[in-house]
């Protein structure tokens, strides 16, 4: 049995007409058991989660919170020393409230309780040459969105010369849309109506993968992703507002063909470097409206063209790791309709350190935007130029 608990507060500038400050509270607490007896013929695991989430504002009808209870669980079985058939069982309860009563009936328009049910039945294969996992999402859905979605889960990859790979997969499933994924997401936005979960109907790929000497590794890949009700930022205004009083989030059905390449190489424990690029070619079913250019599509203001990253760390002694790093972002669509204006690329340069003061606690330091560049990763809140953070970590 194990049981862990987690605790976040976030608290930051805004930008929505109404209110300058907004505030995430969350904390959530977890269970969890699962088998010891390998000479059992069925292992199991489950854990029960309780997720606690409160935004302080939201669409100026005051705070909303979020209570989730996440059940997650696995059954398998040994067909041989090669062979397991499971099924997965992952179920959501959401319940929505907020503080000032007289508005419930309108946050429950945007924020809805509902009950998810996912369920995913599959069989793998491992042995020396062939690792193989062939399964189905079925995904059940209670008060949001479509009611039965279906999906596949296979994967396959074929190990020759112990050091090259050939694979694919066809994969798919539920993005639970709840507070912390829209924080992830983006923490400015203020939804003003239904948020609906995700779904990836599709996304099958294939790759090859070599290390043609030790210590370095190739990786050339491309695929196709379908998303259902995909999420996009816009620039909205309250009425009898100016500009863009508040970030909204829409939603729409996306797709998008990828290709990219990636490759590092480690020597010992001294010196590392991996860099990578995809390229993404993406089509949206939104409309185009508040633009004066006729091929403006607001779904893809956010989503990359072609991303590339660079990371390298060096472990010059044995208490200093020193790292550099560059990432360039293009993004799909770069005019925004509502200013009439380009997005320019992420273009992040940045430097970092960690010393390891005692066993247990280190110092770090890091530096970003190192090129004082100008560029967004939420939409209409730009980066900071040149800037630094440091402090202290401690490991119990």
């Amino acid at each position: 049995m194990n049981v862990a608990g987690n605790f976040g507060l976030s608290n930051f500038n805004y930008e929505p007409y109404g209110f300058k400050k907004q505030k995430f509270t969350s904390g959530d607490v977890h269970f969890g058991v699962k088998s010891t007896d390998e000479t059992l013929p069925l292992q199991y695991r489950a854990e029960t989660n309780l997720m606690l989430y409160g935004r302080q504002q939201c669409q100026l009808f005051g705070g909303v919170n979020e209570t989730m209870v996440r059940t997650l669980a696995t059954v398998s079985g040994s067909v041989s020393d090669e062979q397991t058939v499971a099924i997965g069982f992952a179920m959501n309860n959401l319940i929505y409230g907020n503080e000032l009563k007289e508005n419930k009936d309108r946050i429950k328009d945007i924020f809805k309780n509902r009950t998810t049910l996912d369920l995913n039945p599959y069989y793998e294969l491992n042995n020396d040459s062939w690792r193989v996992h062939v399964g189905a999402n079925v995904d059940l859905s209670f008060g949001n969105g479509k009611a039965v979605r279906v999906s596949p889960d296979v994967k396959a990859q074929y190990v020759f010369s112990d050091s090259y790979v050939l694979y694919a997969k066809a994969t798919g499933g539920r993005q639970l849309n709840d507070f912390r994924r829209l924080e992830t997401y983006n923490p400015y936005l203020d939804p003003g109506q239904e948020v609906k979960d995700t779904y990836e109907q599709l996304n099958a790929g294939l790759g090859f993968k070599a290390s043609p000497t030790p210590g370095l590794w190739f990786d050339i890949f491309g695929g196709y992703q379908n998303l259902k009700d995909d999420l996009y930022q816009s620039a909205d205004a309250w009425d009898g507002g100016d500009g863009a009083n508040y970030i909204g989030l829409g939603q729409t059905h996306t797709d998008n063909f990828y290709a990219g390449i990636k490759a590092s190489y480690e020597y010992k424990d001294l010196f590392a470097i991996s860099a990578g690029g995809t390229y993404y070619h993406w089509n949206a079913d939104a409309q185009t409206t508040g633009s004066k250019s006729s091929d403006y599509n607001e779904a893809l203001l956010m989503k990359p063209e072609f991303d590339l990253g660079i990371h390298t760390e060096i472990h010059p002694i044995a208490a200093l790791w020193l790292n550099a790093g560059y990432q360039y972002t293009r993004r799909a669509e770069r005019y925004t309709g509502l200013y009439a204006k380009s997005i320019p690329a992420v273009s992040n340069l940045s430097l970092g350190a960690t010393y390891r003061i005692f066993k247990g606690i280190s110092a770090y330091v890091k530096a970003d935007n190192l090129l004082n560049k100008k560029y967004q990763y939420y939409l209409y809140y730009p980066v900071e130029g040149i800037n630094f953070v440091g402090g202290l970590s401690f490991r119990f």
